[in-house]
């Protein structure tokens, strides 16, 4: 069994998270993306029932092995300014797995 990779967030509640993850095959070949699927989420605990915010998982380029992830303006503005946990998967073949893992501390915003 694989050991998530460690990365952690931080940014500031209300603001829209935007930044694309590029998978590997090894350290020079980007693995191809076709078939597979992604999700991402945020808990106020990783064993929390409930889901604090929801990443939209997209695959911009297959072949280059790009996901890109999105946690809109309006998502992030309910989290509270604590630290919280989140994790990233792939789903392949019937498969999950965890890529990443972390913590996400969000910072209170002023301007609202």
């Amino acid at each position: 069994m694989a050991v998530p990779g460690k990365r952690d967030l931080k940014f500031v509640r209300g603001d829209t998270q935007d930044f694309t993850i590029q998978i590997m095959e090894n350290e020079t070949t980007p693995r191809n993306l076709t078939g597979y699927s992604f999700a991402a989420q945020i808990r106020t605990d990783p064993n929390a029932a409930a889901v604090a915010g929801t990443f939209t998982c997209t695959v911009p380029n297959a072949a280059n092995g790009t996901v890109r992830l999105i946690l809109p303006a309006n998502i992030s503005a309910l989290l509270p300014d604590d630290i919280l946990y989140w994790d990233f998967e792939q789903t392949f073949a019937g498969n999950v797995t965890t890529l990443l893992a972390g913590k996400c501390t969000v910072i209170a915003d002023v301007t609202r």
